[in-house]
């Protein structure tokens, strides 16, 4: 009831299944006709002048069997061209207790900032290491919605760095919002491979051309041929992607 940007419509089920999307407002929401072939464009979202509601109806196809599913959505109206007021910085704070947790602060010069909550954290973690880390902030494209990453790690309990490149977590932190000061949620998303030893500084980019998020982080990736004791492991076995 919530849409704001592009649907995330799957064309491949399990089993070898097919999904095919019908859209009642294909200019608004495109369906499986209206992509023709482009995975890029199925679901893709165009809001109007007014909140408008859209039916989805998947057709889930296997062999001679078939099912319907349907889905209906409200698509936010679009947003009118917004003047900023200040700069938004979210970040934390060192490796002590309460100092990797995420603060924020604004300026109007950038310059000169003021930390917000009188310099206390506003957002803490209770899951995966139980530590954030630097917090990455985007703005989606249409402009009335946030997204924040942040690095699951908490080294203000003695961890070792070394340790920690080659056991961290393999998750990242999310939190969406609206207008910076409410916050979802938080939300952990395993991401490295079996292979990644952590997941650290997360950051994301937004790609015009096929209407998705670009997500990309550090990791030491372990040569799984010549993995062995950390401490003595060759040189060029972790590689930093």
């Amino acid at each position: 009831d919530n849409v704001k940007g592009n649907l995330r419509l799957v064309a491949t089920g399990e089993q070898g299944s097919t999904i095919t999307w019908v859209s009642s407002r294909p200019a608004v929401v495109k369906g499986t006709a209206e992509a023709a072939g482009d995975a890029t464009q199925l679901g893709w979202v165009s809001r109007q002048a007014t909140d408008t509601p859209v039916t989805l109806i998947a057709t889930i196809t296997n062999g001679a069997a078939s099912k319907q599913l349907t889905f209906n959505v409200t698509i936010k109206q679009a947003i009118a061209p917004v003047q900023h007021d200040a700069y938004f910085f979210a970040y934390f704070t060192g490796e002590y207790e309460g100092g990797e947790e995420i603060s924020f602060a604004t300026a109007e010069d950038p310059l000169f900032w003021k930390g917000l909550n009188n310099g206390k954290s506003i957002l803490q973690s209770d899951m995966g290491e139980k530590g954030l880390r630097d917090p990455f902030v985007i703005r989606s494209p249409e402009g009335d919605k946030f997204y924040m990453l942040a690095t699951d790690l908490k080294m203000g309990e003695s961890t070792n760095f070394d340790q920690a490149q080659i056991t961290g977590s393999h998750y990242m932190m999310i939190w969406e919002s609206e207008d910076l000061v409410h916050w979802s949620e938080q939300r952990m998303i395993e991401v490295a491979p079996k292979t990644g030893g952590n997941t650290w500084a997360p950051e994301a980019i937004y790609d015009p051309v096929t209407g998705e998020y670009i997500v990309f982080w550090a990791s030491s990736m372990k040569n799984t041929e010549t993995y062995g004791d950390y401490n003595g492991r060759p040189a060029g076995q972790y590689n930093v992607m």
